[in-house]
């Protein structure tokens, strides 16, 4: 009933943005055509890539902030092994594409432009300084470069699963 793929992208998502705020943030949707498959929506994102410890943490760990049944239906998905070599297979693919740090920071470009113009309004309507604005883009892109953000994940990952060196290897190269 639940569109796997979609449920794979949901959770590296999640990890990757260090999402401290997946509590009440799960949305699964699905279309009204017969056969159709639930699937898991990545929003609300406001509480995410402040604390890099937090990366697959909420969803691989108990002592992770996270709904108490997703996380225990993670923590039983990867001890099947099929699960498992099906996310770390979509992983590697998004890992150095959509992930990678160049990806994310050329998308950061293209949002800071977007929304720099409704930045003096927005903070004069909350009472916060300009350069609050400015302060937070600068620690996000601090984040991604000074941690090597692709790494950095990809370490945690592995950390987090328990994975051998020869099956890191296998799947991300040496």
């Amino acid at each position: 009933k639940v569109d796997l793929e979609s449920f794979i992208d949901w959770i590296i998502l999640e990890s990757v943005s260090g999402n401290t705020d997946i509590y009440n943030n799960v949305r699964v949707f699905r279309s009204s055509e017969n056969g159709s498959k639930w699937e898991f929506g990545f929003y609300d994102l406001d509480l995410s890539l402040n604390r890099p410890d937090y990366t697959f943490k909420a969803l691989f760990s108990d002592s992770g902030i996270s709904p108490g049944q997703l996380r225990a239906i993670v923590k039983a998905l990867v001890k099947n092994e099929d699960f498992v070599a099906a996310l770390l297979t979509r992983y590697a693919k998004v890992r150095l594409t959509t992930l990678s740090n160049e990806n994310i920071l050329a998308y950061m470009d293209r949002y800071e432009a977007l929304l720099e113009p409704e930045v003096p309004r927005n903070n004069a309507r909350w009472g916060y300084p300009t350069s609050r604005w400015y302060d937070s883009t600068a620690k996000l892109r601090r984040l991604i470069v000074d941690n090597d953000w692709e790494n950095y994940c990809l370490d945690q990952l592995c950390r987090f699963l328990s994975l051998s060196d020869e099956t890191r290897a296998a799947y991300f190269g040496s």
